[in-house]
Order: structure tokens, then sequence, then C-alpha cells
């Protein structure tokens, strides 16, 4: 089908008219994911089972449990402290084989923000330490080796449910099976557009964990809210 010359012009301008609006309705569709409350702050607790780290080079601690107390402080930002209990354990086979008992790991007062992962544009949550603390967490643990351990970085994990008013639900940190110190979800893109490559490191005194070796998270933990919350979808 042609067009005629005088119409043209007119028919170009009404396609650009309509390629706008529909732009600005996608954009404006596409919103970045955010929490929603009849008001902030709203508490909340957590509980999970095995928490698993594991580097690249097969060093592992693992905890029998863990529990989260923290606050959802407004649409993009939460508040959280985490404590690893139960029988907490650490083995290294690389440079040496060691194995030693560990206390209870009580991390920073970590930062979880609401984030699309790339490139699925699945919505997930980041979780890493405020500005200005640097590690998540640093513990030592027991035996004749004394062994100091210290996890920096960020973790990208799975919310549940997505996209309803919920009191209670989970947040679902893996690894690759397979691939140690391989997280599932490693790019993320926040709601200033900035776009990051996530990952925890681990570091020991002793050298057990190379340096900026490459750490990974698996764990699971059931949160309740004291208070009605959505994380909103695109």
């Amino acid at each position: 089908m042609s067009i005629k010359p005088k119409f043209a012009g007119l028919f170009g301008l009404a396609a650009v008219a309509a390629l706008l609006a529909m732009s600005v309705g996608a954009s404006a569709a596409f919103a970045f994911p955010e929490f929603k409350a009849s008001k902030f702050p709203v508490e909340f607790k957590g509980t999970g089972g095995t928490a698993t780290f594991e580097s690249t080079g097969k060093n592992t601690v693992t905890c029998e449990k863990s529990e989260s107390t923290g606050k959802v402080e407004s649409a993009i930002s939460v508040l959280v402290d985490i404590v690893y209990s139960g029988k907490c354990t650490l083995k290294a086979v690389t440079p040496i084989t060691v194995t030693e008992e560990c206390p209870s790991i009580k991390t920073k007062s970590l930062l979880i923000m609401p984030v699309f992962i790339l490139p699925s544009l699945r919505v997930g949550l980041l979780i890493s330490a405020q500005a200005g603390e640097g590690a998540i967490a640093e513990f030592t643990c027991s035996g004749s080796d004394k062994v100091k351990v210290k996890v920096t970085g960020s973790v990208i994990c799975l919310p549940t449910p997505v996209g309803k008013p919920v009191t209670a639900g989970e947040v679902i940190c893996k690894k690759v099976a397979g691939k140690p110190g391989v997280q599932e979800f490693t790019e993320s893109e926040n709601s200033a557009k900035e776009k990051t490559l996530n990952h925890l490191t681990a570091e020991s005194t002793l050298g057990i964990f190379k340096t900026s070796e490459t750490d990974s998270q698996e764990t699971t933990e059931k949160v309740e809210y004291k208070e009605p919350v959505e994380l909103t979808e695109k």
C-alpha cells in the first residue's frame, strides 16, 4: 500500500506520536521492584536450616541453622542482622587440610535492596555490607590454628512470593551445583539503574582461603513480617 505524498508528513507525525506514547507507557509499566507497606518500617524475623559457604578452592563453612531480625525501612531498603549457629564447622582442603569448629557467626548489620537479576529481569534481593562497613562478617574458628575468616562482597538471593502482599515468605540463596564458589546469580541492576557484578570473597589468616577467593552461599530462610509487605514485580 502506498501513501500519497501530501499525507505522508501528517501520517509520519501521527506515527511518531503513537510511538512516543507507547514508549512512555512501557517505561511507566517497566518499574523497578520495590517494597510496599501501609507504613514503614516493618519488622520481621527469619529462620533457616543448614547454611553452607563454599569457596572456589572447595573450602567450606557450614552451620546448622540461621536466624535473622530486621526492618523493611523503605521501598528500596532493608536492614538485617543474621546469626548462623548450631554446630558450625570449617573444612579446608587448600592449601592445607584443616577441620575446625567455629563459633556462632554474627554478621554486621547488612543492607538488602530489591534489584533486577540480569539478564533475566527476575526480581531479586541484593545483600551486602552497609557503606563503610567493608566486611559482611568476621569470625575466628577454634582449635590449635585459630583460623580468622573475613567475608566481604555481596550476594543475590531470590525472594518468594513476589507481586502480592504477604506476612510470610522465603529468601533463597543458591550456588551452582558442581561448581565450587559459583553463585546462581551474579549480575544485578538497582533502582538507580546501576549495574553491578556481585560475589562473595573469603580470606583467612592461615591462607586457607586464597586472596580474594570467590565464595558462594546456599541457604533458605523463612521470613515472617509483623505487617503485610509486598515486593512488587516489574
